[in-house]
């Protein structure tokens, strides 16, 4: 059985926003708030007041939908990730002492800590964006950029993000993963270069710069709690090691269907109590 009372903390919270929400009987926008939807985000894994407001104020339902929208993208993201430690499992320790050091992850934290962590998983989606494209636009009216390229109407545009995240211009062994490329380390240890939540013309992962995804904040935070969790509470392998870690389904890529992962509990004593 996995345990993580983070995990069911932050669960219960999210049923508290649908109880509430279905309580005050908010299941239209009964009126506009002036809090935008990564206010929301943070405000529902947070412990603070404004949670409250949330609840009364925000458009309720579009953010619990999108949270929901969001749970495949993180159960893939951790399905990777923990195929990335079994295979590169000299990256446990640094990753283990990283998060003694930081006394672990918190959701209101503003997602600034474990940048070992954070760099994994930053890693994680580059090496496997779980669509080859991203940004689907259909053209309605010709449309001439300023290189001369013209399109016609009724086609389609996508951003090229897996040969983007790929590209030798811009990561040295594009195709050979390393598990800390997005940290520097100082005197006082490992800190971001960027983060798995920060967007970039380099890392199309969440859309463009200018209108990334919102549940962003949501899905980083989240699943880095819950590979945390993996990380100082069990010690793991893979359960056939001949089965790769995802196959191509049209233009998606995603964890394979016979990818499994054998658990063994950790010692008790080698468990900090916060985990």
């Amino acid at each position: 059985m996995f345990k993580c009372s983070t995990i069911n903390t932050i669960t219960a919270k999210i049923n508290n926003v649908i109880l509430v929400g279905d309580e005050l009987g908010i299941r239209e926008i009964i009126k506009k708030g002036s809090h935008t939807h990564d206010e929301a985000y943070r405000a529902i894994a947070s412990n603070d007041k404004f949670f409250e407001d949330v609840v009364r104020y925000t458009r309720y339902a579009a953010v619990c939908e999108e949270i929901l929208q969001f749970t495949p993208k993180i159960l893939t993201l951790i399905s990777f990730a923990m195929y990335n430690l079994c295979k590169h499992p000299e990256y446990l320790k640094p990753l283990r002492d990283g998060n003694l050091k930081s006394g672990g992850v918190l959701f209101n934290h503003q997602n600034n800590e474990l940048p070992l962590l954070n760099s994994f998983m930053k890693e994680t989606a580059r090496m496997n964006p779980i669509t080859i494209f991203g940004m689907p636009r259909k053209v309605m009216t010709p449309f001439t950029f300023s290189d001369s390229t013209h399109v016609p109407a009724k086609n389609w545009i996508v951003v090229p993000q897996q040969c983007m995240m790929k590209d030798p211009r811009h990561y040295p062994q594009p195709q050979t993963f390393d598990g800390f490329p997005f940290v520097t380390h100082g005197d006082e240890g490992a800190v971001s270069e960027s983060r798995l939540s920060h967007p970039s013309w380099r890392f199309p992962f969440w859309g463009s710069v200018k209108q990334a995804c919102p549940a962003r904040f949501y899905v980083t935070d989240m699943t880095k709690m819950i590979v945390s969790q993996f990380i100082m509470n069990f010690d793991f392998k893979l359960a056939d090691e001949n089965v790769p870690g995802s196959f191509a389904w049209g233009p998606l890529r995603v964890p394979h269907p016979y990818l499994a992962f054998l658990l063994k509990e950790r010692d008790a004593g080698l468990v900090p109590e916060d985990y």
